[in-house]
């Protein structure tokens, strides 16, 4: 039986031990059919077999990013990109420019800005941008997604009532325009919920190319939910045969019966238990460094969490929730034990997005109890975070216990590599270089491990490692062609390294030379 593609001419890294390297690999009706030496597969070219001739390059499974708001992340590449702002002028002329292209009354969105990278170090307030843009609602989210900044107009029109938790005031009593916690999620429901359903799946779309353009070829699709919502799910439901890669639904509600009904195994996603530390809304055990007194916020009770967890494990679900601190952390651990002992469930394979600053006793709980780790390696990178806000936020100390990736895997815990796209740059290399060359030393691991969790790992995640995240016979035929070899190149270029191809089913979904010849026609 012909192959329908056959690649040759390879270096084939198949992240299993059992067969750790090819140079050919044949496939057939989607999935792989044989590897091995190229003359091992001549017999399996057929007149209309496609070849591709990779060079000698390198050829990995299709990345999984296991952490991506799908139809947000489309809808942010509609909107402004604040986040290249430096300066309090910066992010006036952006709104400005943007302000000159629109009619009066409409909404400016826009996305991404950091207070702490702007050289004043602040946000314009409230009455700045009104005297900006006083016709005109604006919308901005903080980078983390977990606050926003709105002018007079856009919080009368979301009708966010000034007595809701989370609306900020400023030393005079006066409003901010920064809203958190509930009013954040309030407004954030307004605005993704005024979008129509044509405009949804075009962002569902434009975002599936974006992630095809950087080798996924798999995501677990974080959607509905309070910072989202749940008109993504419904979309995604419809759409999900038709995207050009796999997607794993993950339905961020705490409604069980629906996630049954529907057939789902997983529930959960950016359920949030607590914030994030840019906004401050991170739950900690001790205070925060920069604002005395404040520890974050905790979005459940113990008892409305525990019930929660306690009926999706009871059906059998695979649940994850958000948790960033190390408080949040605690509750939800707190919750896993408790219904563990409740009912055994060897390989629930329960996760926690994010699990940015455990303990060590919260480390080995976590692997005592089976919980996998789901988390972000690019944020691990010397950047605006590493270097501005959580040092600002945590201190010395407790910045040292930061995503501890080396010291997870060195206790024996399960982790899985995601982006959190919108809110972080999507880009497995990212993570791959992010893992590698994390900002604390004592935390960077092996190439070999970084790309595992960004492929068999990932795999493991949502139970698909007997179908996906190696390259052996059987499996889907989702892979990537890399310019340079991802384990050889100097540690510092990885995130730097040009993909060729991305394949799914076996059939090539984003060319890099196709592009080349698109921007010059």
């Amino acid at each position: 039986m012909p192959a329908d593609l056959i690649i040759r001419n390879a270096r084939i890294v198949t992240m299993d031990d059992r067969l750790p390297q090819a140079s050919a690999l044949a496939v057939k009706d989607g999935h792989i059919m044989a590897l091995g030496r190229e003359e091992d597969l001549k017999s399996l070219q057929g007149a209309n077999t496609q070849l591709i001739d990779a060079d000698g390059r390198l050829v990995l499974p299709g990345f999984t990013d296991c952490h991506v708001h799908l139809t947000s992340t489309g809808l942010d590449m509609m909107r402004l990109d604040m986040s290249a702002c430096a300066s309090l002028d910066d992010f006036k002329k952006m709104i400005t420019e943007r302000i000159d292209a629109v009619k009066a009354g409409q909404w400016i969105l826009g996305t991404g800005y950091n207070e702490l990278v702007l050289k004043e170090k602040r946000l314009p307030a409230m009455k700045e941008l009104d005297a900006i843009s006083p016709d005109n609602p604006v919308w901005l989210s903080r980078v983390d997604g977990h606050s926003c900044l709105v002018n007079s107009k856009a919080a009368s029109e979301l009708k966010i009532q000034e007595s809701t938790p989370g609306v900020e005031r400023g030393g005079a009593h006066e409003l901010t325009g920064v809203l958190r916690a509930d009013a954040n999620s309030q407004a954030r429901q307004a605005i993704n919920g005024a979008i129509d359903k044509q405009t949804r799946r075009e962002a569902v779309r434009n975002a599936c190319a974006k992630l095809l353009s950087v080798g996924i070829t798999s995501v677990h699709a974080l959607e509905g939910g309070s910072l989202f919502c749940e008109d993504d799910v419904d979309l995604l439901i419809e759409e999900m045969e038709n995207l050009p890669m796999h997607i794993k639904l993950f339905h961020q509600t705490t409604d069980v019966k629906k996630v049954v009904e529907r057939g789902f195994r997983q529930i959960g996603g950016c359920l949030l238990i607590d914030g994030a530390l840019g906004s401050r809304t991170a739950a900690l055990c001790e205070e925060y460094a920069d604002a005395p007194g404040e520890y974050g916020v905790l979005y459940f009770q113990d008892k409305e969490l525990q019930e929660f967890v306690w009926e999706a494990h009871s059906k059998g679900l695979q649940i994850t929730v958000h948790a960033i601190g190390d408080a949040a952390i605690e509750q939800i651990i707190t919750a896993y034990e408790k219904a563990l002992a409740k009912k055994d469930r060897p390989d629930h394979r329960h996760r926690i997005e994010h699990y940015s600053l455990p303990t060590q006793s919260q480390i080995a709980r976590c692997v005592q109890a089976g919980i996998i780790m789901s988390v972000q390696p690019s944020w691990a990178r010397q950047g605006p975070l590493t270097n501005a806000t959580a040092p600002a936020r945590l201190g010395q100390e407790r910045i040292r216990r930061l995503y501890p990736l080396a010291t997870l895997l060195k206790a024996g815990g399960k982790l899985c590599g995601g982006s959190d796209s919108p809110i972080a740059k999507v880009g497995p290399l990212l993570g791959i270089s992010g893992a590698v060359n994390h900002f604390l030393e004592k935390e960077r691991i092996s190439r070999q491990q970084a790309v595992s969790l960004h492929t068999r790992d990932a795999a493991w995640a949502v139970f698909e490692e007997s179908e996906r995240g190696r390259l052996l016979p059987g499996y889907a035929a989702d892979m990537v062609v890399l310019a340079e070899d991802v384990f050889k190149v100097p540690a510092e270029r990885i995130a730097e390294i040009p993909l060729e191809l991305t394949i799914v089913g076996g059939k090539i979904a984003y060319s890099a030379e196709s592009e080349v010849d698109g921007k010059k026609g």
